[in-house]
């Protein structure tokens, strides 16, 4: 057994990559998507769904998805991070039959809660939306 130090990054390698690379993809799709720093824990999750998704060489080209779930992942469901979104307004929220069936928002992520089909969105209102 190997005896750590406390508080020492060094001896934690591998985790600390996997931080780092996480990081990196997220503040990238944050900023592409031109969104505050606020949004970073919706960057971070987006980022984490697309990582164990991605085939690795390391792991003979398959994705921690797989090796999990004994299948492969389906990425049919993905997005472009920070894209326009329309989603749809069940009748009980329009307040006529005139109104609109859907709101523009913000695509910021994929559903947790389901693992195989991800592909509820979470979302933010069109206002703070900056096309480029």
């Amino acid at each position: 057994m190997d005896s750590e130090c406390s508080r020492t990054p060094q001896q934690n390698g591998h985790a600390e990559r996997l931080n780092q690379t996480l990081h990196e993809k997220s503040q990238a799709m944050r900023l592409h998507a031109q969104l505050s720093d606020s949004y970073w824990d919706f960057a971070i999750h987006t980022a984490t769904h697309v990582y164990n998704r991605t085939p690795m060489s390391r792991l003979q080209w398959k994705s921690l998805f797989e090796l999990f779930m004994r299948e492969k992942p389906s990425v049919n469901h993905f997005r472009v991070f920070g894209c326009a979104a329309y989603v749809y307004l069940p009748d009980a929220m329009r307040p006529n039959k005139l109104s609109v069936k859907s709101e523009i928002m913000i695509f910021v992520g994929y559903d947790s809660e389901k693992i195989i089909s991800s592909f509820a969105i979470l979302v933010e209102m069109l206002s703070s939306y900056r096309p480029r």
